[in-house]
């Protein structure tokens, strides 16, 4: 046992003593190991004087991190007895293709100037000739911070180097940005630290640069507002950097995180950027950071998840698959016509010919991509339509689901014939029983009422109102129509698609805007009591609750149901209830003292009752909800944007 064990032994230690000889007899090639690679300068000495000795056979690539001088390479010729019989180095500068001569020289095929050599070149290096010489050729520049010339290629080396004649403060040179020039503190991010006075116009909001550098001396975030130059710089995103550019604060669905509004040296005025801090519950193609489950934000109904993960809603600037130029105008088509400048989107673009008469509308046979189809035009009255583009001018395509036909307006197909709608005799149970008739629903605000009483649809001094607002919004403001009319178009999507839907949204934000910032019926703001609609549509001032009485009364007037239109009550305060056209919850409108903001898409109205809370609505009226027809309990918060 004791003999197979020591032969064992044996055997090891001679497999240790052989592996060790092999080691020995292996030698570093320097060639090899240098090849394709990174070198430092005294590498390079080292591979230069392995190929003179003949060390390397084959040609060398290397990129170097270093730049050489002429006198370098003189020094180098000195150093490895490169030289002639009277000791002069035999380094020649050459241009052209690459040859040798048979001197045993150096020859460098480089740069021009004083550095042939520069940090960042790429080199091909091999030697040719009797005696051999040493051919350096440069097959991709490099950079060489030192010279006094700017190398564009220094802004694309990851070497942590700035060439300082390509950051000049207020020249522009049209290269990418190089952000070893910006950080001046070298922890490689852009950050307050790195204020140097200088101001590089390339390196501010340059879209080119794959790495986003960005100067924060082109940031006038020092100065007041009136003196910023515009841009809200694109590396402000999600970034905290100490610096909080003045141009982001104001609403641009960009974020910058230090414009927080508490005073700090990189935000000396306190600026607040409310798309970091505000939810807006508005599609828009946006989600605050600040955005949770509860805001119901379009954008992000599940809240704040990331910058770009965002929900299909309508206003995004992009045709979601449910959605159509009908259901959404402002995002369809999404294709447009490259013009400057630019048309509105619509179903035009897709007309190639004399014949082609696009238009939008998703519920015609022949509706294609978007919903747009191509349409017969100019029919008569009581010809059958499907959308109104159909209809000659002056009238209407309009009537139940499936059997609509054209009529003039105030008039509505009811399966046989064209009926008068406008503030027909069935518009309301209060037609003709307007004050002092005690007729409608008793309820309450403020004081005990009848309905008929206060919300008088159709009274002879509201129906001309009502005329006003339904034929500015069909004759596309043509006329004369309050200041806010093209407004009421736009937000309403006439501008774009003329629909039934359309036409009555636009009646109901006309009169909206009309109460409100427009001040065509009523201005200003008078405490006193409530009065029928009639008496204050001709005082023209009055407070918060002949406002909602008074627009109540024109939306029903202009065709809004009785389950669309009222006038609600909360803490204190009077307001509307509406719910436009294609909405799915209410929206609350607050036109009081013509209040600027009145009506907000998706969200509640702003500035019109300081500090006011829309949703602590309640059922101060009784019931919590008042039309003509009488009332209803007030809806859950869910069913009420921005609620």
């Amino acid at each position: 046992m004791k003999t197979k064990v020591f032969i064992l032994c044996f055997a090891i230690l001679a497999c240790i003593v052989l592996l060790l000889n092999n080691a020995s007899s292996v030698v570093y090639d320097v060639c090899e190991a240098m090849s394709d690679e990174e070198v430092s300068y005294d590498e390079f000495q080292v591979l230069i004087e392995s190929i003179y000795n003949g060390e390397c056979n084959e040609a060398m690539n290397v990129k170097t991190t270093f730049s050489m001088s002429k006198d370098d390479f003189s020094q180098l010729a000195y150093t490895y007895d490169i030289v002639d019989s009277e000791g002069n180095p035999l380094v020649f500068y050459r241009t052209g293709t690459p040859s040798a001569i048979g001197a045993g020289a150096i020859l460098v095929y480089g740069n021009d100037g004083d550095f042939p050599v520069k940090l960042g070149d790429r080199l091909h290096i091999w030697t040719s000739g009797t005696p051999k010489d040493i051919i350096i050729e440069l097959s991709i520049e490099g950079c060489d911070p030192y010279d006094d010339e700017c190398d564009a290629i220094c802004s694309y080396e990851d070497d942590y180097v700035c060439d300082p004649e390509c950051y000049k403060d207020g020249e522009r040179n049209d290269i990418q940005c190089d952000i070893d020039c910006v950080d001046q503190n070298n922890n490689h991010i852009v950050d307050e630290g790195d204020l140097d006075g200088i101001c590089d116009p390339d390196c501010y909001n340059n879209d080119l640069d794959p790495k986003r550098a960005y100067d924060p001396d082109c940031i006038d975030f020092s100065n007041d507002k009136t003196n910023s130059d515009g841009i809200c710089d694109p590396d402000s995103q999600g970034i905290r950097d100490g610096l909080c550019d003045p141009d982001c604060a104001p609403a641009n669905h960009l974020c910058d995180f230090d414009c927080n509004g508490t005073s700090h040296p990189g935000n000396p005025h306190s600026y607040n950027d409310t798309d970091c801090y505000l939810c807006d519950g508005i599609c828009n193609g946006f989600c605050s950071y600040d955005c949770a489950y509860l805001d119901h934000d379009p954008d992000c109904p599940e809240g704040f998840t990331g910058w770009f993960e965002l929900a299909e809603c309508c206003g995004n600037n992009n045709c979601g698959m449910s959605e159509n130029c009908q259901s959404c105008p402002r995002d369809c088509p999404e294709d447009n016509i490259s013009v400057d400048p630019p048309v509105e989107k619509n179903c035009s673009i897709f007309n190639e010919g004399p014949g082609d008469n696009f238009f939008c509308c998703p519920d015609a046979n022949n509706s294609a991509m978007y919903g747009c189809a191509n349409l017969t035009l100019n029919k008569q009255e009581n010809e059958s339509c499907t959308c109104q583009p159909e209809c000659a001018d002056g009238l209407v395509c309009n009537g139940p689901k499936g059997d609509t036909h054209c009529c003039s307006e105030g008039y509505k197909w009811d399966g046989t014939e064209c009926k008068e709608t406008l503030c027909s005799s069935s518009v309301s149970s209060c037609y003709d029983h307007w004050h002092w008739d005690n007729h409608g629903a008793k309820s309450r605000i403020n004081i005990p009422i009848y309905t008929c009483d206060f919300f008088e649809v159709c009274h002879p001094v509201v129906k001309p109102i009502a005329q006003e607002i339904v034929s500015c919004c069909n004759d596309k403001c043509t006329g004369d129509c309050h200041s806010l009319c093209n407004k009421a178009l736009h937000d309403s999507g006439l501008d774009v698609t003329d629909t039934e839907q359309t036409r009555k949204k636009c009646y109901g934000i006309y009169a909206i805007y009309g109460m409100g910032p427009a001040a065509r019926w009523t201005r200003g703001y008078l405490l006193h009591t409530e009065e029928p609609a009639s008496i204050m549509f001709s005082g023209q001032v009055w407070m918060c609750t002949g406002y909602a009485i008074m627009l109540t009364t024109l939306l029903r007037s202009v065709g809004y149901e009785k389950d669309e239109a009222y006038g609600i009550c909360g803490p204190g305060h009077m307001f509307n209830i509406v719910k436009l056209p294609g909405d799915t919850n209410f929206h609350i409108v607050d036109t009081v003292g013509n209040c600027p903001s009145t009506y907000k898409q998706g969200n509640i109205p702003s500035m019109c009752v300081v500090g006011y809370s829309y949703c602590s609505y309640n059922n101060d009226c009784s019931p919590g909800m008042i039309n003509d027809e009488g009332g209803r309990s007030t809806p859950p918060r869910s069913q009420v944007y921005g609620c």
